[in-house]
């Protein structure tokens, strides 16, 4: 009897080991890659004869990435200000300020947004197995989040440079 829950154990063992393994897992290069990357995986797309909606998918992902732009909504310059020496000066300083917070509110709000979405794909792409069709379109889902995510904290930032 002991010997047959031996067995078994390691059988359970060895069946939960082969699923680990095949686990997906995040494709940090389609994360961290660069435009030529994308534009060479584009191009792999294209030869494709046959196409279905979930390449038709991964494909407009590929352009979104190639067309990515990290600096779109933020200001080119920080703003610099001076004391202000009369009331209607104060003024329009309080309101520039006042506009400022609005903007990194808002895009503090669209961080969390996006983290929800990153958080989903995560948990997505770790429960897909690596031949699941569908993990390549979460992984470019994912990278491009990751990019727009950059960009907004860098907005974020470029705004604290106002201040």
């Amino acid at each position: 009897m002991f010997l047959f829950l031996q067995s078994i154990l390691k059988l359970s063992f060895l069946i939960l080991l082969t699923y680990n393994l095949q686990a997906a897992d995040l494709n940090t290069s389609l994360v961290s890659g660069d435009k030529a990357l994308y534009v060479k995986l584009h191009e792999k797309f294209k030869k494709t004869a046959t196409k279905n909606d979930e390449m038709l998918l991964q494909e407009t992902l590929l352009e979104k990435l190639i067309n990515f732009q990290e600096n779109e909504n933020a200001p080119k310059k920080a703003a610099s200000y001076d004391i202000p020496k009369d009331e209607q000066a104060a003024k329009s300083l309080f309101l520039t300020w006042i506009d400022i917070l609005s903007k990194e509110k808002q895009l503090q709000q669209q961080i969390e947004a996006l983290q929800g979405k990153m958080d989903t794909l995560k948990k997505q792409i770790d429960a897909s197995d690596r031949k699941n069709p569908s993990l390549l379109t979460y992984q470019l889902q994912y990278a491009l989040y990751t990019k727009n995510m950059k960009s907004l904290q860098q907005q974020i930032q470029t705004l604290h440079s106002e201040d």
